[in-house]
């Protein structure tokens, strides 16, 4: 509407605003911008936003996504690897229990192999028996080029399902095929004739093994093989055998043979009789076509391997170690041309004077052993004398070492024969007997020979017995075989802990007795039978069944320090064995056997010294085992070097040994011969 129409119409015009101004009353004020821009920044900003955070959402879930397929992945892994490892375990454990086995069954060459199959993860299973065993037994196994030195130039043998002949070049080769029969070389080594077990010929290049053959010889067996002057091979048979339809060839007439030719090619020529003064080995035809009787010769040899060093490579002379030439604190009773404790005045003693001068002379000339001991402060001085024919006395007497003076006496009085068992600090002594009068009787060296309280003695007689390092635990196996166990307490008053049945043995048969540690004794039964068991409950640690062959009577026992070892002997023989299982872990040496440039071989044991490393030292003593004889020119001492000692000169790499043990992986692949000549 314009201005004249608004005129007419009686209304007030209305102003017109001008573009980009808003009426504000009279007065025009600029128009405000729009908002439409600000509210599509601010959508377009919350899409983002929210496309962004679904965005991230889409991101974490495939992020979250591929740390869980990554975890299943891993967590798959690990399961597979586990049941792998666990496989490889039981598979190892298996292979070392069947090889304890072998040990507990005196197998020791195929134990050994076995051991040397175990790689170190499966040698330290089940608190490391299986290392301990490798570590002793594996060294003792030979390489394989040392077990084929027993072939000489020009001589066969048998191995597995192998032929292997040592050229007259010294090379060993294995030859393929069945069994040989029998070889000869040439005299210049360059061809070998072979007939195997099937009478066939070969005829060998050496070393290359380029062969003519086999060419059957027709021959029933061969008596033996010649070389011509003219460089060709010939055999020697009593018998050959029928072919085709014919009739059997009768054999050749009594002084005769046949002689077969081999071509330069190898190919026998027509069998030709010879003369000959020797007696044909082959059997005659039966006369029966199809039915001769083949008398084979002697069997092809088998080198041994795996096999065993001999026990005797593990031992050294040693050189002596004598006593302080100063008095220890303990000695034991011992034959001795002069008593350790010298010459003792008995003047303060109480008694007669004819009472006195008796035990001086007990003391001294009428001495049949003497001894001294040194415990509590106090020095006592030991000796054995003899009051009637079937009685002997045990002296003890106290004495100040500084005025040589004797303070106090007692005795206590034995039968004859018997012999008092000291504990190892010679504080306490167990004298045991055959009669029905007093048996059984435990006394106190320190309280020159006053009795010990034991509440329940053994009933019956006593086979064996011995106490702990300590002193104070004895045990006690009876005649019944029962094993008695008591404490000893510092007052001498001895508690039973046990009484235990042990396995039967046959009749008459004695047995051995020692502690290993604080709670074990081992029971040495003899012929093979050694057991360990606890001396509080009396369960059975282990048995072993060939561990000591031999009788049980006289058996000593000593521990390593740590426990983990012993070694077994009597005045003949000494064995190492695990204080863990018992297995042997050492061949059973006959000391008589050991010699060298500096000691000659004889004698018998008197001591053993076991060591951490399973060194042993032995003393050995020709006559009797004694303090004084241990001083003379009569005594020998030995030590058995431990299996990793550099004076040995042996390789024990892992590797090696698994070589050796004929092995390749899991030990069910035979290793071909050059690698176990490398």
């Amino acid at each position: 509407m314009n201005d004249e129409a608004a005129r007419a119409s009686g209304d007030d015009p209305v102003p017109t605003v001008p573009a980009g101004l808003e009426r504000a009353g009279d007065v025009f004020l600029p128009e405000p911008p729009s908002r439409k821009p600000w509210l599509v920044l601010t959508a377009i900003a919350v899409g983002t936003a929210a496309a962004g955070t679904i965005l991230w959402s889409v991101l974490q879930s495939q992020r979250h996504a591929v740390e869980i397929e990554q975890l299943r992945a891993r967590s798959e892994r690990e399961r597979a690897s586990q049941e792998t490892r666990q496989r490889a375990e039981v598979e190892a454990r298996s292979q070392g229990e069947s090889a304890l086995a072998m040990l507990g069954s005196a197998l020791y060459a195929p134990a050994a192999a076995a051991l040397a199959r175990l790689g170190p993860a499966a040698q330290s299973l089940d608190g490391g028996v299986y290392a301990q065993a490798a570590r002793f037994l594996v060294p003792r196994l030979v390489t394989f080029d040392e077990a084929a030195k027993s072939l000489l130039p020009g001589d066969a043998a048998r191995w597995r399902d192998s032929n292997l002949v040592r050229g007259l070049d010294g090379a060993l080769q294995e030859v393929p095929g069945r069994p040989i029969a029998a070889h000869l070389f040439s005299p210049a080594g360059s061809e070998l004739l072979i007939v195997d077990a099937d009478q066939q010929a070969w005829v060998y290049r050496w070393p290359s093994l380029a062969t003519a053959g086999p060419h059957a010889l027709g021959a029933v067996c061969v008596d033996s093989l010649d070389i011509l002057p003219d460089g060709r091979f010939a055999v020697d048979t009593g018998a050959l055998r029928s072919t085709g339809d014919a009739e059997p060839s009768a054999p050749p007439p009594a002084g005769s043979a046949v002689r077969i030719v081999l071509g330069l090619d190898g190919r026998p020529s027509a069998p030709v009789a010879r003369e000959t003064s020797a007696v044909s080995r082959c059997a005659a035809s039966s006369g029966k076509r199809g039915q001769e009787t083949a008398v084979r010769a002697a069997p092809l040899r088998r080198l041994q391997f795996p096999r065993l060093r001999d026990e005797a490579a593990f031992w050294r002379p040693s050189p002596r170690r004598d006593a302080p030439t100063e008095l220890p604190a303990v000695l034991p009773l011992d034959i001795r041309p002069r008593a350790p404790y010298g010459e003792l005045d008995p003047a303060a003693l109480p008694g007669t004077a004819e009472e006195r001068t008796a035990i001086q002379r007990h003391l001294g000339d009428e001495a049949l052993t003497t001894g001294l001991v040194r415990a509590e402060g106090r020095s006592i001085a030991l000796s054995l004398h003899i009051t009637s024919t079937q009685a002997t006395a045990l002296n003890l007497c106290e004495f100040e070492p500084a005025s040589r003076k004797l303070t106090a006496c007692g005795m206590v009085a034995m039968p004859a024969g018997a012999v008092p068992l000291f504990s190892p600090d010679h504080r306490r002594a167990l004298l045991t007997t055959d009669t029905r009068d007093d048996p059984f009787r435990l006394f106190n060296i320190v309280r020159l020979g006053e009795r010990c309280k034991v509440a329940q003695p053994p009933g019956e007689r006593v086979d064996t017995a011995a106490f702990n390092t300590a002193g104070d635990r004895l045990a006690v196996v009876t005649m019944s075989h029962e094993l008695w166990s008591y404490e000893v307490t510092a007052a001498c008053e001895v508690r039973l802990v046990l009484r235990q049945a042990l396995p039967a043995l046959r009749e008459g048969t004695r047995s051995s007795l020692a502690w290993i540690d604080p709670a074990t004794v081992i029971w040495v039964a003899g012929q093979g039978e050694v057991f360990a068991l606890d001396a509080r409950s009396g369960l059975l640690r282990w048995s072993q069944h060939s561990l000591w062959p031999l009788a049980g009577r006289g058996v000593q026992v000593r521990a390593s320090a740590d426990g983990k070892l012993v070694v077994l002997f009597d005045h003949r023989h000494v064995q190492l064995a695990s204080a863990a299982n018992g297995v042997a872990l050492s061949g059973l040496l006959e000391v008589r056997t050991l010699k060298s440039a500096e000691q000659k071989a004889g004698g018998d044991i008197c001591d053993a010294e076991l060591a951490n490393t399973g060194e042993i030292r032995l003393r050995v003593q020709a006559g009797t085992c004694s303090e004084t004889a241990a001083q003379g020119e009569a005594r020998t001492d030995w030590r058995r070097l431990a299996p990793d000692d550099p004076q040995l000169g042996l390789d024990t790499k892992p590797g090696l040994w698994r070589r050796t043990a004929i092995s390749e992986g899991d030990g069910r692949a035979a290793v071909p011969l050059q690698e176990l000549l490398r």
